[in-house]
């Protein structure tokens, strides 16, 4: 009996052992994120393109911030609590608004509930941020000066402590803050 209890554990480790060996390996196909393909704005000199993920970036220091708001981030940057960094923030880059599918990017410095209603608005505060990316929306808080080089800059439900300055009279006449947006300083072009 003991013998044939040896010979059948055998048998069990021998066909696991070939079985742990075989060479099929389920086939998966890989995933990646959506991406958003990037192009630069009317009236600009193209830049190389770049495939951007097309996911919220949320940042949380300088360096995350840095790289979300550069041409290689995406076009939702988040921060979920207020920040301040000390490096000059430089949102550049062409995007697409992956909800509205129009050019554009979104500074999202708030939170949400489930229906959309915003329940927090969080500041970003840094010494100056200069806007390259056409079609911009701020939506949260900035303190420090907002240098504005594109058309079409835009605040939603913001208050800016500090001044705007635009490069010419086309960014400054497409410059669009909402009733519920406000600014502390001045409004000017940039000399």
């Amino acid at each position: 009996m003991k013998k044939l209890v040896v010979v059948l554990a055998s048998l069990v480790m021998i066909v696991g052992l070939f079985a742990g060996c075989t060479t099929n390996t389920p086939k998966t196909t890989p995933t990646t994120a959506p991406a958003v393909t990037t192009t630069a704005p009317a009236g600009t000199t193209a830049a190389p393109t770049a495939d951007t993920v097309a996911t919220a970036s949320i940042a949380t220091d300088d360096a995350s911030l840095t790289k979300a708001v550069g041409p290689t981030g995406t076009w939702l940057v988040a921060i979920k609590g207020d920040l301040t960094v000390t490096s000059d923030v430089v949102v550049d880059g062409a995007f697409t608004n992956e909800n509205t599918k129009a050019p554009g990017r979104i500074l999202g410095f708030y939170n949400q509930d489930k229906q959309g209603v915003r329940t927090a608005t969080y500041t970003l505060t840094a010494p100056k941020m200069t806007i390259k990316s056409a079609n911009t929306i701020l939506k949260g808080n900035f303190t420090g000066d907002i240098y504005v080089d594109v058309p079409n800059f835009s605040l939603e439900g913001s208050t800016v402590t500090g001044n705007i300055y635009f490069i010419d009279a086309a960014a400054q006449s497409s410059f669009k803050p909402d009733a519920a947006s406000k600014v502390t300083g001045t409004q000017t072009l940039k000399k």
